[in-house]
């Protein structure tokens, strides 16, 4: 029993990150418990290890700590999920995911103050300091089609990068709390978190249209064996599509806050 914030797929093991303890099933089903070396128990409900990939043969985690006016600059890495070792950010902020593409890992930083923090890494282990090009509340970070793309919520900016650190400032169609992005299906999908039906699409992550989704409050969203898609928080509906265009609702088992939806080779989870 813990709040689960973040969730990833690799090298046959789906992959789930709390405040201090990291959980591994082959299956989907049946998990295996594992302790993550800095606990992130602030009282502050969203701080903890708040995005985990996989990429370079490894598990790469970073952290937040929305109630520490410094914020966080701990990170992990992991080769077989079980085992983590502590890394560092290059600066003391509110992390909030992490994405691996182009032979290497790129994560954004959030509010707490509003800031343009990214960071980019080869190995996972070592990293390097760079810039979004906005100070706003950068939310999710994807890859798909050789380009980074990154979407903030209370806004209508976003931003792409060919390489994972040199960005262009682009916009969603209008403003909009985006809070999660991803790419499938040689389409990027940003979906909103505010109580809207309107999300957004792009063909090439630089712009973007806007997209009806079913009326939720949605946390998550992901592409696999052509099908998008989205979970709410507080409901037991999801989204479905096989376009990213035309939606419709499916339902979860039971009325939860739904955080963090990935895909593997086993299961949907």
């Amino acid at each position: 029993s813990s709040r689960w914030l973040c969730l990833t797929y690799g090298d046959g093991k789906f992959v789930a990150l709390s405040k201090d303890t990291a959980t591994v099933s082959t299956d989907a089903v049946s998990w295996t418990e594992n302790a993550m070396p800095v606990s992130m128990n602030s009282g502050e409900p969203l701080a903890g290890w708040v995005s985990v990939v996989h990429g370079e043969g490894k598990f790469v985690a970073i952290t937040s700590d929305f109630a520490a006016s410094t914020g966080s600059s701990v990170a992990a890495y992991s080769t077989d999920a079980i085992t983590w070792t502590q890394t560092t950010l290059p600066a003391s902020r509110a992390w909030a995911s992490v994405v691996h593409g182009d032979e290497k890992f790129v994560a954004i930083s959030t509010h707490y103050p509003l800031n343009n923090t990214a960071a980019y890494s080869t190995n996972g282990i070592t990293w390097t300091q760079t810039a979004l090009p906005a100070s706003v509340g950068w939310q999710s970070v994807t890859y798909g089609n050789g380009k980074f793309v990154a979407v903030a919520s209370g806004t209508a900016i976003a931003a792409y990068s060919t390489n994972g650190i040199t960005w262009t400032q682009t916009a969603l169609p209008s403003s909009r709390s985006a809070v999660d992005v991803t790419y499938g299906d040689g389409k990027f999908f940003a979906i909103t978190g505010s109580t809207s039906q309107v999300s957004a699409i792009s063909t090439d992550g630089i712009t973007w249209t806007d997209i009806t989704l079913p009326y939720r409050t949605y946390t998550s969203v992901t592409h696999d064996r052509g099908t998008f898609v989205a979970i709410p928080g507080t409901s037991d509906r999801a989204a479905i599509s096989t376009d990213g265009i035309t939606w419709t609702e499916t339902t979860m088992p039971t009325t939860l806050s739904w955080h963090s939806l990935t895909s593997g080779i086993a299961n949907r989870v």
